[in-house]
């Protein structure tokens, strides 16, 4: 191991504990701490010396635990880039999945904090992050508990940033191919249904309302994914038929057409 090896290893040691010791104190840290060691990242994650990748690795995923500030946009933004080496791109995205695998099992993370970064970036490499370990890490029911838990209750929120919102939507839709209506016990799904009707229903109209130019994704979802169930409550057919026909009321030709995409 050459002396620069060494002192790779020494850098990273010395400045993940610097930004520990600053944020334990509540001191913010400066954006040039981590930035310049993004650089380096690019190239130490593919080193030939072991040790070298070790360390890393370790900063790495050290780096993506960090919800300070636009630390996790700019972690993503440079080394997810097309141009970065995709051995490097592969380091990234096994660190952010053992990020969702500890947000889901232990609660480590706040899971919509962890999607922040994600605002502005290619959402699809965390959708099928979370595809995967649905499907091949998370029992069938620690899958449905966050499906209905997290998922859908943080995407029907009025509190949720739209642009969080998105995300979840797209995740949702993908979520309902692996956890269908029918996985939830009776008693799961009285209490998903009575949400439906006291909530979510009631929530998409203020969205409507607010112009959130996606609430139809939202109508469109309920309805696909409660199927049959919804036609068992007059009461909550009607309400989800007078989200739509306020729509096609509407003077906004905008509104009208999410009204029609609802009825497609």
């Amino acid at each position: 191991m050459t002396m620069s090896d060494m002192e790779k290893c020494k850098i990273y040691k010395e400045i993940q504990s610097s930004v520990k010791s600053l944020l334990d104190k509540g001191t913010s840290v400066d954006r040039n701490v981590y930035e310049s060691q993004l650089i380096s990242l690019k190239t130490d994650l593919a080193a030939k010396n072991e040790n070298v990748r070790k360390a890393a690795l370790e900063f790495l995923n050290f780096l993506l635990t960090l919800y300070v500030g636009d630390i996790q946009s700019h972690i993503l933004k440079v080394l997810l880039d097309s141009s970065v080496n995709r051995l490097v791109q592969n380091c990234v995205l096994k660190s952010i999945k053992k990020n969702v695998i500890d947000a889901i099992l232990e609660d480590k993370f706040d899971f919509t904090e962890m999607l922040l970064p994600w605002k502005n970036q290619n959402v699809n490499k965390l959708t099928n992050i979370i595809e995967e370990v649905c499907l091949n890490d998370l029992s069938r029911e620690k899958c449905k508990e966050f499906f209905i838990g997290k998922v859908i209750t943080a995407m029907m929120d009025l509190s949720t940033d739209n642009e969080i919102r998105n995300i979840l939507t797209d995740m949702a839709f993908m979520l309902s191919t692996i956890v269908p209506i029918s996985d939830l016990s009776p008693v799961e799904l009285e209490m998903f249904l009575k949400d439906v009707n006291t909530k979510y229903v009631k929530n998409i109209g203020d969205l409507r309302d607010q112009n959130y130019s996606n609430w139809h994704n939202l109508w469109i979802f309920l309805v696909r994914f409660c199927d049959k169930n919804i036609h068992h409550s007059m009461e909550l057919t009607n309400k989800l038929l007078r989200v739509v026909e306020y729509a096609f009321r509407n003077s906004s030709i905008q509104q009208r057409l999410k009204g029609y995409d609802c009825w497609k």
